[in-house]
């Protein structure tokens, strides 16, 4: 029998992208398999709640910084503040696919050694195209194995591990390329514990690049 592992949603943010939160928060309750919580660590604001006009299915956390944090700083933070097995990572300008949440929770269960996984994305496609264009992709025909390094075609920022990692690997305050030296700490960290990363080829995330704050922030 597979484990029962409790899922939170971390999602790194800044003051001017809290206005996608909405949208980001209502993709989650559309999911086949809801998280246990969703953890917003938003920086660069002194709001610490939601407006009243979220009812969600599940437990919603604001983790408020009044400085300046870049992504990585703020996953840091959401990390800290979550309770979940699994910590599913998402950008809060991104969206993920309706089976996103359960095809991740299936991949940890059915594998104990797995510390780490990646996935697949499609990039800048309009919300409405790239749900239906998704919507198929299930537990049952997705495609996954062990990362081989020097694998291609998988997203960086949106990583999902086990709480345990963090730990031992977190994401350092640089600006650019955070997600990419934080995967790279997280592999060597897996091959030295003898456990590994999953790789799952179905495009599952919606990476919205022209929307990234790196565009905008220095």
């Amino acid at each position: 029998m597979e484990e029962r592992l409790k899922t939170t949603v971390c999602v790194p943010c800044y003051a001017p992208h809290f206005k996608f939160v909405e949208e980001l928060i209502d993709a989650y309750e559309q999911q086949t398999v809801h998280p246990d919580e969703l953890v917003i660590s938003l920086s660069e604001s002194r709001l610490c709640s939601l407006p009243e006009k979220y009812d969600t299915s599940f437990p919603v956390k604001v983790i408020c910084s009044v400085g300046r944090l870049y992504a990585g700083e703020n996953r840091n933070l959401a990390a800290k503040h979550s309770s979940g097995d699994i910590l599913i990572f998402n950008d809060a300008d991104d969206l993920p696919a309706r089976g996103r949440v359960e095809i991740i929770q299936q991949a940890f269960a059915s594998r104990l050694n797995a510390y780490g996984l990646v996935h697949g994305l499609i990039e800048d496609l309009q919300p409405k195209d790239f749900f239906e264009q998704t919507k198929e992709i299930t537990p049952d025909n997705s495609s996954s194995w062990p990362w081989i390094k020097g694998q291609k075609g998988y997203a960086n920022g949106p990583v999902s591990i086990r709480r345990s990692v963090v730990e031992h690997v977190k994401w350092s305050g640089i600006v650019r390329a955070q997600d990419v030296e934080f995967f790279q700490k997280l592999y060597r960290f897996c091959r030295a514990s003898g456990k590994y990363i999953v790789y799952i080829a179905d495009p599952i995330y919606l990476y919205r690049r022209s929307l990234s704050s790196e565009r905008t922030r220095l």
